[in-house]
């Protein structure tokens, strides 16, 4: 599952029309919210906790300078919120940081695709 901030500070999901999904995919995902028609909807805590997903993966927005290490306030959001603290992601500390660049379409979509792989199947790329 991707996650992303809105505007407005909602969380958001990409759906099966975003470039987000077919990357999740292509690294051995799936996407939690598989069937969202479009790129992107609006979620709640409720919905998280309904999806369940064992991993969230949390673009931090937007420009050149903004690093995976800019999500993290976001990150602290989802471990905070006591609604989501059964959410196995949450729970077993399976956030990944990444860039809204590295997700949007375009060059880094490869190597973006190759380090979730890494961070989903560490075991198949000999990291324990």
């Amino acid at each position: 599952m991707l996650n992303s901030p809105g505007l407005t500070g909602e969380l958001r999901v990409f759906g099966t029309g975003d470039i987000a999904t077919t990357i999740i995919e292509a690294a051995g995902g799936v996407q939690a919210f598989d069937g969202i028609a479009g790129r992107q909807r609006t979620v709640t805590a409720e919905g998280i906790i309904t999806a369940r997903p064992d991993v969230i993966v949390v673009p931090a927005c937007c420009g050149a300078d903004v690093g995976p290490e800019d999500a993290g306030p976001l990150i602290e959001r989802l471990r905070a919120d006591p609604a989501l603290a059964t959410v196995p992601a949450v729970r077993d500390g399976r956030i990944i940081p990444t860039t809204f660049a590295e997700v949007s379409p375009g060059v880094r979509n490869a190597d973006a695709v190759a380090a979730l792989a890494r961070q989903l199947h560490p075991e198949r790329f000999g990291v324990r």
